[in-house]
């Protein structure tokens, strides 16, 4: 499958010429701020927030050469941080045959030490509502950073 890169670019295109006739100016004007509007909202959206939101990225099509799938990010904090160990929250997600997981890890901190880590892999697990982490020690504050897609 040969596609050209440029059609995913998220880069704002630079024109400098323009039809001269309104009727195409007018066209040519709307497939470029089209273009322009696309660009600029192909990017990470920096809300990390407790409840479902759009993440600003885009998974390739699966019905056609525009219908990307979008993908979810939804940020579940740990109430009480995290003991040594398996830890278990709710997600609030409904994991059923529309939800594949996109990406998710968990961001702890342990203000008392000032230490920090990032838990991932296997160490992070989503099984129906719940998701398990696995914690290498005590944590202050944990919070589960989940993206995902849903089919339609």
């Amino acid at each position: 499958m040969n596609i050209d890169s440029q059609v995913y670019e998220s880069y704002v295109p630079v024109y400098d010429d323009m039809p001269d006739n309104w009727e195409e100016g007018k066209q040519f004007l709307t497939e470029q701020l089209k273009q322009i509007a696309n660009s600029l909202n192909n990017k990470d959206i920096g809300f990390y927030l407790p409840v479902q939101l759009l993440s600003g990225k885009s998974v390739f099509p699966i019905a056609g050469p525009n219908a990307f799938r979008q993908v979810f990010r939804i940020v579940i904090p740990f109430p009480t941080g995290l003991t040594a160990g398996a830890n278990t929250v709710a997600t609030g997600i409904t994991f059923d045959a529309n939800f594949t997981l996109f990406d998710m890890w968990c961001a702890a901190t342990d203000t008392g030490s000032s230490t920090a880590q990032i838990i991932t892999d296997s160490n992070v697990v989503i099984s129906g509502a719940n998701v398990t982490v696995i914690s290498p020690g005590n944590f202050s504050i944990a919070n589960l950073i989940i993206e995902y897609m849903l089919e339609q």
